[in-house]
């Protein structure tokens, strides 16, 4: 049986405010209990960002699932970011080493991405992700992976300098 959920039409709570909360056991919102010593808790402390797009979580709403088994006063928090077309793109925790591929679940395995990049990586490994692309560049014409190559190295320069290189940053932005 598969369970979903909906969020509630609670206030949200900023990242900050979930962050002090981190492992100080569980926690009343809003009538609900919330665990706060989740390992997706601890990824997000790691990084607010999307290591693929760059999108920036932002707030935390309260979802409550909607299976059966769990109890009418337990919720928890999922990471969210706002889109600039107002919608919302819910923050995952991935695993960097896919379980599939032997990846453990420990902190060191763990990345935040956006839902979107989450499922476009599946269960890929960085390897994986990096052959696939290349393959695919085998299809197109000279010049269009020479303007591939300067785009990446205008992308790993900025990183490195910690500047954006004059690009926007986001979910429909490599």
């Amino acid at each position: 049986m598969s369970c979903s959920g909906r969020m509630l039409d609670e206030p949200h709570l900023s990242y900050e405010e979930v962050m002090e909360m981190i492992d100080t056991g569980e926690q009343v919102l809003h009538g609900y209990r919330v665990k706060t010593h989740s390992l997706r808790y601890k990824t997000f402390r790691k990084s607010r960002c999307c290591v693929a797009c760059g999108l920036e979580g932002s707030f935390f709403a309260l979802h409550k699932s909607d299976c059966p088994s769990e109890p009418e006063d337990r919720a928890h928090l999922q990471f969210w970011a706002a889109l600039p077309d107002g919608n919302l793109r819910l923050m995952t925790k991935d695993h960097i080493i896919p379980k599939s591929r032997g990846g453990g679940d420990h902190l060191k395995n763990m990345q935040t991405m956006c839902s979107r990049c989450n499922t476009e990586k599946g269960s890929r490994s960085e390897g994986q992700q990096v052959e696939d692309l290349l393959y695919n560049l085998r299809t197109v014409t000279g010049a269009v992976r020479r303007r591939v190559l300067q785009k990446l190295t205008e992308m790993v320069d900025a990183e490195e300098t910690g500047q954006a290189a004059g690009r926007e940053v986001g979910p429909d932005r490599p």
